[in-house]
C-alpha cells in the first residue's frame, strides 16, 4: 500500500506530487485523504517520522548532526536543526547529550491497530485497487 511505499522512502525527499501519483490520485484529493485518514497533513507525517529517525540516529550513533541532517534529506544543517529544535524544544545536539531513552513527540510508522483489525484515527490503510492505492477506512469488524 501507499503507507508501505512512504515508509520504504522516508528517507528520499518525497515532495507531495510524487507520493500523489504513486496512488493514482491528484495531489489535492491525496493530501485531502490522508489528513482525513490520519489526521495529520503528509508533509507534517514525513516531518515527524524524520525526527523520530534522527533520534534513533542521535541515540545510537556517533554521527555528526551534519551527517545525520544529509541522511534525512535536509538542504543543511541549519534547517535540520531549526526542524528539530521545534519539534522537541531542544537542539540535536541538547538531545543527544541529554534525553535518550525518553520518548518525546515520536511519530511511530501508521498501523492498523486493535483486536479486531480495525482503523484508529492515528492509522491509515492503504489498499490496492483497480492498479491504483486507494484510502479507506474499515468500518466492520474482521470476522471471527
Amino acid at each position: 500500500g501507499i503507507v508501505d511505499w512512504i515508509e520504504a522512502h522516508i528517507l528520499d525527499t518525497l515532495p507531495v506530487s510524487t507520493i500523489a501519483k504513486k496512488s493514482g490520485y491528484s495531489h489535492w484529493y491525496f493530501q485531502r485523504q490522508f489528513a482525513m485518514v490520519t489526521g495529520c497533513t503528509l508533509a507534517n507525517y514525513v516531518s515527524r517520522r524524520k525526527m523520530t529517525i534522527a533520534t534513533i540516529y542521535l541515540t545510537q550513533t556517533q554521527a555528526s548532526i551534519q551527517s545525520i541532517s544529509q541522511c534525512l534529506g535536509y538542504d543543511g544543517q541549519a534547517a535540520f536543526c531549526r526542524t528539530f529544535h521545534r519539534h522537541f524544544g531542544m537542539s540535536p545536539t541538547r538531545y543527544r547529550r541529554e534525553a535518550p531513552g525518553k520518548e518525546m513527540n515520536m511519530q511511530y510508522p501508521l498501523t492498523v491497530e486493535g483486536k479486531d483489525a480495525q482503523v484508529r484515527r492515528s492509522a491509515a490503510v492503504a489498499a490496492d485497487q483497480d492498479q491504483r492505492m486507494v484510502f479507506g477506512v474499515m468500518t466492520r469488524r474482521a470476522p471471527t
